[in-house]
């Protein structure tokens, strides 16, 4: 079988061959090719980068990523998905994907795959909630919405909530490429349970997001106060901060229209934008 070289060496010839009867496209013989690109309005809107940038430019993935896709090494350090936001971002003004909010960061990852692997996204089993048969949806990731902030941060970028039950006012901000890159290693690092006979171990990454994203607590910024505070945190006032951050960041709104296609039944469901299912559709994971 040819290789690769062998093959294009060929494509050349028969192309300068006049007596050949068959012509090869130009595109297919110039030496440099132009990767389609594609200009992103950013959820955030720009509204919490110094320089306000509101767009990013994407380019097309192609074979250089489906390298880095299967890349035993990336896969291995979980850094497949970060290696492809970085190379597929070609231009955002100055700004790194690093310094990117989680939600933008979110939503350009959902347009690299649309490029390189279509739209059609299969987010796993769901129960109608009419028949309450299971059924694997196939959802058009073009129909999933954008969300924009619902109100403007203060001075220093944090936003404003009270909690429910201590009545604390806390004051908080989103988190980014960097706040995500320490939660990953946060969540290599399992804690003992307290108590536990067997050593039982577990991850604290509600806790260690809270300590992150919490910058005030009626007034104080002392982040060791802050640790404390979180770690006696009423489980209903933890909840409801996740649910109220959820609600205010910027990003996508994974709540879309399903047709179960079992009874016909139209439902809204949220879905789960699972990064091996975007990555690699044909992977079998756990639902």
């Amino acid at each position: 079988m040819a290789n690769d070289n062998e093959i294009y060496s060929g494509a050349k010839k028969s192309g300068a061959n006049q007596n050949s009867g068959q012509s090869v496209p130009k595109e297919f013989i110039e030496d440099d090719f132009q990767v389609p690109t594609q200009i992103i309005e950013l959820a955030s809107a720009g509204i919490l980068y110094p320089s306000g940038q509101k767009t990013a430019t994407i380019k097309y993935m192609t074979a250089d990523a489906e390298d880095i896709l299967y890349s035993a090494e990336l896969i291995q350090s979980g850094k497949v998905l970060e290696i492809v936001l970085q190379e597929g971002v070609i231009d955002a003004g100055g700004l790194s994907v690093d310094d990117m909010l989680s939600g933008d960061r979110n939503q350009l990852l959902i347009e690299l795959r649309k490029t390189g692997l279509g739209s059609e996204y299969y987010p796993g089993k769901m129960k109608c909630p009419s028949c309450k048969e299971e059924h694997e949806p196939m959802v058009n990731l073009d129909d999933i919405k954008v969300k924009k902030i619902l109100e403007a941060p203060d001075n220093d970028g944090f936003f404003e909530v009270i909690l429910p039950v201590t009545k604390k006012k806390l004051k908080f901000r989103f988190l980014n490429g960097q706040d995500e890159k320490y939660l990953s290693k946060a969540s290599a690092s399992n804690k003992n349970v307290p108590g536990a006979k067997n050593k039982v171990k577990y991850t604290k990454l509600v806790t260690e997001r809270h300590i992150r994203q919490i910058m005030e607590i009626d007034g104080n910024r002392d982040k060791g106060y802050i640790k404390k505070f979180v770690g006696i945190m009423p489980l209903k006032d933890s909840a409801f901060l996740r649910e109220y951050i959820k609600k205010m960041e910027p990003g996508v709104d994974t709540t879309v229209t399903i047709e179960c296609d079992k009874c016909g039944h139209v439902y809204d469901s949220e879905i789960s934008l699972n990064p091996i299912k975007l990555f690699y559709p044909n992977a079998e994971t756990e639902d």
